[in-house]
């Protein structure tokens, strides 16, 4: 899915930003954001990232004004960005219900949406619903099987559930 900007520099940042979140660097992630933000101040999606790269840092109060400014600026007809900040901001809020819900209708609409499967995995995780993350992991690597980070959940959530060969064999080996 496209970027919502028009600024090159703000999608180039953006999509940097990205990467490093996935790989797991939140500092560089978290430049990159602000950088593409200051390229587009109106870029919603950025803010969105920006968000989740506070919380994987592990300051939910910046990440819970990103996502204020986010919900600010984000164009009206851009539901999946404000299905996505509603969802992070229920997350951060330990609505957890609220946020599988809104996650779970935006699947059912889109049902191929890696990144929504991947949030809603995260959520299921968050509130303690392994097999429900689990079936979210196990669609989003069908969809996207060069997805390590879900791949390294699917794993973990695996052994969680008591099912260490299989977590070892089938899904560890990936998330390498």
């Amino acid at each position: 899915s496209l970027p919502e900007t028009r600024s090159l520099a703000a999608a180039k940042a953006f999509q940097e930003g990205s990467d490093f979140l996935r790989r797991g660097d939140v500092e560089k992630a978290t430049i990159s954001f602000q950088n593409s933000i200051q390229q587009d101040a109106k870029y919603a999606r950025a803010y969105l990232k920006l968000s989740e790269a506070y919380d994987a840092a592990g300051d939910p109060d910046r990440a819970t004004q990103a996502l204020d400014q986010g919900l600010k600026v984000v164009d009206p007809k851009s539901e999946k960005i404000r299905i996505l900040l509603s969802a992070q901001q229920a997350v951060l809020q330990g609505e957890l219900e609220k946020a599988i819900s809104l996650y779970q209708d935006f699947n059912r609409k889109y049902p191929n949406d890696s990144e929504v499967l991947f949030q809603l995995a995260l959520a299921c995780q968050d509130a303690g619903d392994l097999k429900k993350a689990v079936e979210s992991l196990e669609k989003l690597v069908r969809i996207d099987p060069n997805h390590p980070e879900a791949y390294f959940h699917l794993g973990k959530d695996t052994i969680l559930m008591g099912e260490a060969d299989k977590a070892i064999n089938q899904h560890l080996v990936k998330a390498l």
